[in-house]
């Protein structure tokens, strides 16, 4: 299994994917569109997923949820007009990240059939809580027709 899968990595500019048309039964992002903040990048991303995803195939999507500390809730006020989204900020380190709202990720997978989404706290490699979820979705973009 990791022999096939190392043969499906690619590295790209994360907006885009260089398979076929309908090549994958199933497709996570795992914290990815943390790394994408701008909702074109986003729609951009799940707009190709669902290219590449075949008909019935499942999207998992686990990435983090706009928190309610008081120090995310600082970060996200201090950027909120710098980036145009809430939830957008620059780490001290220059990274540009975002956290997501419930409504956002709706939005978003809009064209999938909702499976499932649980949020859940997690751990940040900073040691941080945050809070997350885990999002399943079955691509509907493109319908099977069976005999």
């Amino acid at each position: 299994m990791l022999v096939r899968c190392r043969s499906t990595v690619a590295r790209n500019d994360g907006r885009t994917l260089p398979f076929r048309d309908r090549a994958f039964d199933a497709v996570l992002l795992f914290t990815v569109l943390t790394c994408l903040p701008g909702d074109d990048d986003q729609r951009e991303l799940i707009s190709e997923v669902g290219r590449v995803l075949r008909p019935g195939g499942i999207l998992c999507i686990s990435d983090l949820l706009i928190n309610s500390d008081a120090r995310n809730l600082d970060r996200y006020a201090r950027d909120a007009e710098k980036f145009g989204v809430y939830g957008v900020f620059e780490l001290p380190e220059g990274a540009v990240v975002r956290h997501h709202s419930e409504e956002w990720i709706e939005d978003l997978t809009g064209a999938f059939e909702p499976l499932a989404f649980e949020p859940f706290t997690v751990t940040t490699m900073n040691g941080n809580a945050s809070s997350a979820f885990q999002y399943l979705g079955r691509n509907r973009s493109v319908t099977e027709t069976r005999p």
